[in-house]
């Protein structure tokens, strides 16, 4: 062999062509979004181990403070990703439905913020329509009616003179200065009125027998059942109860009270039990369907399909039943149906979320490519669980207002996004030669 021919390259093996730019770009872009949508999903987990481990001296305020300012920044960066990888694709001329997180990216951070600002909505819907006004207000004039007679040689305050007796008994700086009309300087008004047969019974009063409850603005009322009166739109109304509790119920029940010692109460209880196990029963039918028209996609991950199902029921289940005790039940007695109402919609919710994803695990099964599309799936049907859980709450309740089901739209579309999160990452280790071995045969 000559020296011309030792000298000649081998050609067998191509040189490797270096990395174009804009691929170098776009693997950066990725890079990025994927710390980005880690964070993301993370943030629930510092919410609760911030306060209580990392900063226990900052407080819950100072903690929630950074926790959703990191939320918001992860949030932005995802949506900002997507857009510059849309750009970028779109001037090469490609197509970005083919990106694996360039939809996701767009939709996912647009769909949290959406919910986000429903939330803020909700809450202040909450303050705005329960928690003010005057009617927050009733206890503390109840409580120094009761007190009146220990302060007094056991005198009863007078039906006529009430307002100005309570008034004057508590001489000193003190909570009643609060309530409007009893401050010093405060034009004489009171929109409550003492119910003059509990009045008259003084102590032997019954502990559910009404004794101070809405009218309209006047000074020293008392009477009975005539003079009730609720603002126009309230859709619940208390009154004050000579236990010392108070009582709240729709004003149509106002009939249904104990205003005097014959009467007996007798609110009319919701359909709680029979609303709830319909909605279950409706949630059910919608995961048995879809069962039934994409079995052959459970199958392949039959365990796996169980076990998020679990999850997602178990997830459901839990902040329904939260959100009972938090929402519902303080208008009435807790009928323990949130985690029926939750773990229902969570488990419909499951069956149809892993159904989806291992659709497109068997069509597309390049791992992280299905992460963006994961999460942006179980966000959405987080939100849809949530939503179907408070619907069923809301017809057992009989309690249809939307603040509810706009404070939890948040919860809903987050718990659905990490449990994405942490689908695809059990989903990308499990061997895909089972599918595709399953639809050979």
């Amino acid at each position: 062999m000559s020296d011309e021919e030792n000298n000649q390259p081998i050609t067998d093996a191509p040189p490797k062509q270096p990395a174009k730019p804009q691929e170098k770009t776009g693997r950066t872009l990725e890079i990025w979004y994927r710390f980005s949508y880690a964070l993301i999903l993370v943030c629930p987990f510092l919410a609760v181990f911030l306060p209580a481990f990392l900063l226990p001296e900052a407080g819950i305020f100072v903690s929630s403070v950074i926790v959703g300012l990191l939320a918001f920044l992860s949030l932005a960066a995802v949506f900002l990703l997507a857009v510059f990888r849309k750009n970028q694709i779109q001037k090469q001329g490609g197509s970005i439905f083919s990106s694996e997180f360039i939809l996701p990216g767009l939709t996912t951070p647009a769909l949290i913020i959406l919910t986000a600002l429903t939330a803020w909505g909700g809450s202040f819907y909450y303050a705005s329509f329960f928690q003010s006004g005057e009617i927050s207000m009733m206890p503390l004039i109840g409580s120094v009616v009761l007190d009146y007679p220990e302060r007094n040689n056991g005198q009863i305050p007078d039906a006529d003179k009430w307002c100005d007796q309570i008034k004057a008994s508590v001489s000193e700086k003190s909570y009643l200065d609060n309530v409007k009309g009893f401050g010093k300087g405060d034009k004489e008004s009171c929109p409550f009125a003492l119910n003059e047969k509990a009045l008259a019974l003084g102590e032997d009063a019954p502990d559910d027998m009404v004794l101070v409850f809405p009218v309209k603005e006047g000074w020293n009322s008392s009477g009975g059942l005539e003079l009730f009166h609720a603002e126009g739109g309230s859709y619940f109304v208390k009154v004050f109860l000579a236990g010392g509790k108070t009582e709240t119920f729709r004003p149509k029940y106002a009939e249904n009270l104990r205003w005097s010692v014959d009467d007996k109460m007798d609110i009319p209880e919701p359909p709680a039990y029979a609303s709830s196990i319909i909605g279950g029963l409706i949630c059910l039918s919608a995961a048995g369907a879809f069962i039934r028209k994409h079995s052959i996609f459970l199958r392949w991950r039959a365990g796996f399909a169980i076990f998020i199902t679990v999850l997602s029921g178990g997830a459901g289940a839990g902040f329904a039943a939260l959100a009972e005790g938090i929402f519902y039940s303080q208008y009435y007695r807790n009928y323990n149906i949130g985690w029926l109402a939750g773990a229902a919609a969570g488990i419909a919710a499951g069956v149809i979320f892993t159904g989806l994803l291992c659709k497109w695990k068997q069509q597309s099964p390049e791992g992280f490519k299905l992460m963006g599309w994961a999460t942006a799936a179980g966000a959405l049907t987080g939100l849809l669980a949530s939503s179907a859980a408070h619907l069923i709450l809301i017809a057992a309740y009989d309690f249809y207002l939307p603040y509810p089901i706009m404070i939890a739209s948040t919860f809903g579309a987050y718990a659905g996004l990490v449990l994405g999160g942490i689908s695809i990452a059990i989903l990308q280790k499990l061997p895909i030669k089972n599918a595709q071995s399953s639809g050979q045969q």
